[in-house]
Order: structure tokens, then sequence, then C-alpha cells
């Protein structure tokens, strides 16, 4: 298993707060690293989209770690999810992202 994680140096320009409709959003280095592997699972040849506990599995952290930063990303327009809202039987909501993809001038796709 390849356990290094290449990232693209213009990714680490998202490092600190920007300011939003939704208020300041701060991105640290995990943020960074986790759209770097969401970008390099989309470079490589799996059929699907990465989900949340694939990418929590790699950093060794709780999917809610990974669904805190890849609310940042997606509130900065950087990450694009799917997000699914499961309502259990005592009312209480959770709310589960399925899929993510990067926004395309993040991917580092190369031209066929």
């Amino acid at each position: 298993m390849n356990t290094f994680l290449k990232v693209p140096t213009e990714y680490f320009s998202l490092i600190g707060e920007h300011k939003t409709e939704k208020g300041i959003i701060k991105i640290d280095y995990i943020t960074i690293l986790i759209l770097a592997k969401i970008a390099e699972w989309e470079n490589s040849d799996k059929p699907c989209a990465m989900q949340n506990d694939q990418i929590a599995d790699f950093f060794h952290c709780s999917p809610s770690t990974v669904k805190r930063h890849l609310k940042k990303l997606c509130d900065l327009g950087v990450v694009q999810a799917q997000v699914t809202k499961l309502i259990f039987p005592n009312g209480f909501a959770s709310r589960r992202i399925l899929k993510t993809t990067c926004v395309e001038k993040y991917t580092k796709r190369q031209p066929a």
C-alpha cells in the first residue's frame, strides 16, 4: 500500500482564513492533505468517488473529523459532496457524506 501522498504546491495557498457568505473558514494542513487524497483518488483508475470512511482509514482518524474538514472544503467551493440525511426512528437526524469529488481546477487530470 502506498502511504506517500503528493500534495501540489498550489494547494498550500488555500491555508489560512477565507471570508465567505457562510462566515470565516479556516483551512489548515490537515484539510489540505484531505484535499490531496481526494484528488489523488480521482486521478487513479478507481471506478467510483471516494467516501469519507475511506479517507478516515487512510489518515487513521474518525469519519467525523474528515467530515468537518470536508465541510470547510465544500463551503469554499473546492470540493463537491453528495450528502444523505438519515432520520432515525427516535427523530435524531444524521448527515453522512457519501461521495466527494474535487472541483475540476483542483484535480490534476491529464488529457487522454
